[in-house]
């Protein structure tokens, strides 16, 4: 199981069998990882995001992609002090034919505007960099959704182009 630490939070990346406790039961993930239960408090369509992403996308691949699983999977997002989950977040995949890849988190609203979304993503970019494939991240990000925006510009992201419902984010290498 890899982690990465900072002084309040600490990634972890699921392996599949954590994947598969999660899909069976919350709470048995919770236990697995040693930390205590918090039932998650996140905007009902991210959770249902998030639901239809363990299903078709972080277990399948995750299975598919054992050796590179971190590129895959969900990240917790662990509360050093509390000692609770507070939210995730993940990449879509080792760099692509264009040395890219696509990153995504979300943070419980009881631990929102504290700069915990901001800690986690410095810390799984600084490991994501260590690719040598990988030259830049991208973030798609809904244009009413400010501090996720915020979030995107304190860790060097780039505006690359908007649409009416999106602002496209990029960070080069």
């Amino acid at each position: 199981m890899l982690v990465l630490s900072s002084k309040r939070i600490k990634l972890v990346a699921l392996d599949y069998q954590h994947l598969q406790l999660w899909a069976k039961n919350w709470a048995d993930l919770e236990k697995s990882l040693g930390v205590l239960p918090l039932i998650p408090d996140i905007d009902k369509d991210y959770q249902v995001e998030i639901e239809d992403a363990l299903q078709h996308y972080w277990l399948p691949k995750v299975r598919e992609n054992t050796a590179h699983y971190e590129w895959f999977t969900a990240w917790q997002i662990i509360h050093l002090t509390e000692n609770v989950i507070i939210g995730g977040i993940g990449l879509m995949g080792l760099p692509d034919e264009n040395g890219q890849t696509m990153t995504g988190y979300h943070i419980d609203r009881r631990f929102q505007h504290q700069g915990f979304a901001s800690e986690a993503l410095q810390l799984l970019v600084a490991w994501a960099f260590q690719h040598p494939d990988l030259q830049s991240i991208i973030a798609t990000v809904p244009l009413e959704n400010t501090p996720s925006h915020k979030v995107l510009q304190k860790n060097g992201f780039e505006e690359s182009k908007r649409d009416n419902e999106l602002v496209y984010w990029q960070l080069p290498r």
